[in-house]
């Protein structure tokens, strides 16, 4: 988003340091005042734009981090106040250098919206990595119903095969590990709010948990906003997504991210959304559409790209192309 003195975006130096950690310094929710989340004074047509800038923002803010270092309470919960929020609820374990699944659940003061946001791979977490290489199809978990949502027909526990969807056994149980208290989170708010927007989001492997996770949300009334997204599960899977969510599913990459081209394409996986949202290198955002030739080329180009500038260790040095 253009600055105001209408100036383009300030993007980070491309150095390995910020594929893996959000800046140092930044200003989480900058223009939550200027552009509220509803933001009923934007054209209709553009509002998936202001809530990608939300969702952007607290995808990033999920990791709990100003570069390396954790981030501490007292700077990581006025973030959530200053933009309207309540305090934020964590799922996980938020401990400094704590292994797994984390995230949280930040409702607005005024209840007329909630986001919902997983952290992405860690660099120094190893159930993160073994999470993202266990590609293995299985079949998607049946949905489950916490006591304040009924299940729908023909549902029944959270360990039972949903028909045809399959998806990434490594997304799958690793969301499987914090699934109690986010479903409890979900239907809580949704029983007091029933009209409110719940906005799934995350960047990298946090996005393939919320994509998991919408879909397992009862409740109605939900968006999903993905950040580099890798891909989650098969057509069926993909097509449930896209019902779950009424159709509100964005998905946006940048315009050399590996992650969005794994798991390969053919013959199993796909984009929830294949129609994504490109970041360019200045910035700008365009509608595109990536083809499965698109995967082998990137990661051939990821691989010559190492031989070069694949000293991954040093934070400091340039990342591939």
């Amino acid at each position: 988003m253009a600055n105001d003195a209408g100036q383009g975006p300030q993007l980070l130096p491309d150095i390995w340091k910020y594929i893996y950690y959000p800046p140092e310094e930044y200003s989480y929710f900058a223009h939550a005042a200027k552009y509220p989340f509803l933001a009923a004074s934007v054209p209709e047509a553009q509002r998936y734009l202001v809530k990608a800038a939300w969702a952007a923002d607290a995808a990033m803010l999920a990791y709990g981090r100003c570069g390396e270092a954790p981030m501490p309470p007292d700077k990581f919960n006025p973030y959530f106040t200053q933009a309207g929020f309540a305090k934020p609820e964590l799922i996980g374990d938020w401990t400094p250098d704590a292994k797994g699944t984390q995230g949280y659940f930040a409702t607005s003061s005024n209840g007329q919206f909630a986001i919902l946001s997983f952290r992405g791979t860690e660099r120094k977490d190893y159930l993160d990595l073994l999470t993202d290489v266990n590609a293995v199809p299985s079949d998607e978990r049946e949905r489950a119903a916490s006591p304040s949502a009924p299940p729908e027909a023909g549902s029944s526990h959270v360990d039972q095969a949903v028909d045809t969807s399959r998806v990434h056994s490594g997304f799958q149980n690793a969301l499987d590990k914090v699934w109690t208290k986010v479903d409890k989170l979900l239907n809580d708010f949704r029983s007091g709010h029933p009209q409110a927007e719940i906005l799934f989001t995350g960047h990298s492997l946090g996005a393939a948990l919320a994509t998991l996770a919408v879909n397992r949300f009862q409740g109605g009334g939900a968006s999903l906003y993905t950040i580099g997204s890798p891909r989650v599960g098969n057509k069926p899977f993909c097509e449930s997504v896209h019902k779950r969510t009424g159709g509100s599913v964005f998905r946006f990459v940048n315009h050399r991210d590996l992650v969005t081209h794994v798991p390969i394409k053919a013959p199993f996986y796909h984009h929830v959304e294949e129609q994504g949202y490109l970041i360019d290198a200045t910035g700008e955002i365009s509608p595109g559409k990536e083809d499965a030739s698109s995967d082998w080329k990137a990661l051939i180009n990821v691989a010559t790209g190492m031989l070069t500038k694949g000293k991954f260790l040093d934070l400091e040095s340039h990342a591939p192309p």
